[in-house]
């Protein structure tokens, strides 16, 4: 994580090590203390921006932005700002940077295989991975695709186990082969006789 502060005057006053090897990285040189912060800026649209945030501390506000950079290279960071006050006066503000880069990568793909599951075709039912004795897994997601196939909405299955799906001529033996995979975390595929709302086999 990135720390420094910067006087009223925007110049820089700490920063940590970690902060001088982004410096290195970003603008070639390791920023002074005692220089202009806001110099290291890479464009009029990132110096408003800097400074703008800077004065919103100066004015008293702590606060956390989510800022997304794509210069040099492309980056999401969380940015805290808290006002550094002598004598019940703002006289700079300390800051804290927090690289989330990792985690915007996976909430996207997490929003893409969202899209994928709502959209298709095909029924999926996602449950816990636990537990696998009584009373079971319980479902904590089904698609659209799923209610149509099988006549039961959402709310009539979230929170039950899929045996409700199960009947007469469901292999009991497939079901322990299930089991087997679940209890040692394995993929696997079955075809099962399972049953509708309306008791019609599918």
């Amino acid at each position: 994580d990135l720390m420094w502060s910067v006087d009223k005057d925007f110049n820089l006053i700490t920063a940590n090590q970690p902060f001088d090897e982004m410096s290195k990285v970003n603008f070639g040189r390791v920023v002074e203390r005692g220089g202009n912060i806001l110099s290291t800026a890479y464009s009029e649209e990132m110096l408003n921006h800097f400074r703008l945030q800077y004065e919103r501390a100066f004015a008293g506000e702590t606060f956390t932005e989510i800022e997304h950079f794509r210069v040099p290279f492309e980056f999401w960071s969380e940015v805290s700002y808290y006002p550094i006050r002598k004598d019940d006066q703002v006289i700079g503000t300390a800051c804290h940077s927090r690289d989330i880069t990792g985690q915007k990568k996976t909430e996207s793909h997490l929003r893409l295989l969202e899209s994928v599951i709502t959209h298709t075709n095909d029924a999926i039912l996602i449950t816990e991975a636990e537990p696998i004795d009584e009373p079971g897994p319980r479902i904590v997601y089904v698609n659209e695709a799923f209610t149509k196939m099988t006549g039961y909405t959402a709310p009539e299955v979230v929170g039950k186990t899929p045996r409700l799906l199960q009947g007469p001529k469901t292999d009991r033996h497939q079901l322990d082969e299930v089991r087997k995979a679940l209890q040692n975390q394995l993929s696997m595929e079955v075809e099962l006789i399972n049953y509708k709302k309306n008791g019609e086999e599918f």
